[in-house]
């Protein structure tokens, strides 16, 4: 398995970081304790702030965590892509946060980048790493024209449903491509 790690973009302590036993305990922990303290029900907001205090310092632990993996990657999306003297030239949309719209910027690279795509991108190294996307995807939501990122979420009646947390009111459906069609036909 490590060396599976090694042979793919970022090194294998990117990955390691990401699967470390400490962030699975961590969500583990944070998983329990909001799910025993309401029971399936609504919660006051004492108890609210209550659960915050007390998951706050895995909180801290497991971004810490995070931060370290992606710290040198960036999120992109190409959008066009020219090829001149072996290098092609991409412009890409970088995705900082979900409060303020996407720059785009131009990168170069020795090998292409598939449109309509997510992929996690090192600047100085030019690793990437392409994002499924049947699972992942950047649209631009025809009901408000903002740019948000969707996941998959379930198959229903041969519609593939995608949930945002940045347009939640504003779901995507799809019919379901790729690996998606073998979960649609098990």
């Amino acid at each position: 398995m490590k060396d599976l790690l090694s042979s793919l973009p970022f090194g294998k302590d990117f990955y390691l970081d990401l699967a470390s036993q400490e962030l699975i305990g961590i969500l583990d922990t944070i998983t329990t304790k909001r799910n025993d303290s309401t029971h399936g029900g609504m919660i006051s907001d004492v108890i609210t702030r209550k659960l915050v205090d007390e998951m706050h310092p895995y909180l801290i632990k497991m971004f810490e965590k995070l931060i370290k993996a992606y710290s040198t990657v960036s999120l992109i999306y190409p959008l066009s892509m020219k090829k001149n003297n072996g290098l092609y030239k991409v412009k890409v949309k970088q995705l900082q946060s979900t409060a303020t719209p996407y720059i785009e910027q131009d990168i170069e690279t020795e090998i292409d980048l598939d449109t309509e795509s997510l992929y996690l991108f090192n600047h100085v190294s030019g690793m990437r790493l392409k994002l499924l996307p049947e699972y992942v995807k950047l649209i631009e939501c025809q009901t408000c024209g903002n740019w948000s990122i969707y996941f998959f979420n379930d198959i229903d009646g041969g519609k593939a449903h995608y949930k945002c947390f940045q347009t939640e009111a504003h779901p995507y459906v799809e019919k379901p491509s790729g690996l998606l069609l073998s979960l649609n036909n098990s």
